[in-house]
């Protein structure tokens, strides 16, 4: 068997959403990941401003190029946020300030910044208006999941 792990924010100490995370952080974090048999990992990114998000997904990608033990480990990207549900008890531990519906210009942005390797977009698809940004990631072969959300049945019907 070989664990892998859908959405990691951070392991032993180190968070991916750090606006400084260290490739040194990045590396420990993935050892010890890899010492706990975990095989690989999307290494996840959190509701926060679109260009901040950007520049963490750069960072990580960078992070990638330039060590094989964290390109190994971390194998693509799982963006949770910022189009969910900023409704209490739906947004969760994310900041409701940088939650907004979903558009398909910020998530171009995104997937240019996580050059290829977004490999799933968490959003509320009651906030996706006609679905556009579902289509987008699925023409794109990025899976969509349903989360921090409060869609009805149809609207669920309607996304998938």
């Amino acid at each position: 068997m070989s664990p892998f792990d859908l959405q990691v924010n951070g392991y032993a100490g180190t968070d991916f959403c750090a606006d400084d995370l260290a490739l040194s952080e990045c590396r420990s974090a993935c050892d010890a990941l890899a010492a706990d048999g975990v095989d690989g990992i999307l290494a996840t990114v959190i509701t926060d401003a679109v260009e901040r998000l950007c520049a963490k997904l750069a960072r990580l990608v960078r992070h990638r190029e330039a060590d094989p033990v964290v390109a190994r480990m971390i194998r693509g990207f799982h963006v949770e946020g910022p189009f969910i549900s900023p409704q209490p008890g739906y947004v969760g531990a994310h900041d409701p300030r940088h939650v907004r519906p979903a558009n398909v210009a910020d998530m171009e942005r995104i997937l240019d910044a996580g050059a290829g390797l977004v490999r799933l977009v968490t959003l509320a698809p009651e906030h996706d208006a006609g679905f556009a940004t579902t289509r987008l990631l699925a023409d794109r072969g990025v899976t969509v999941s349903a989360g921090h959300c409060d869609a009805s049945l149809d609207v669920l019907r309607g996304a998938i």
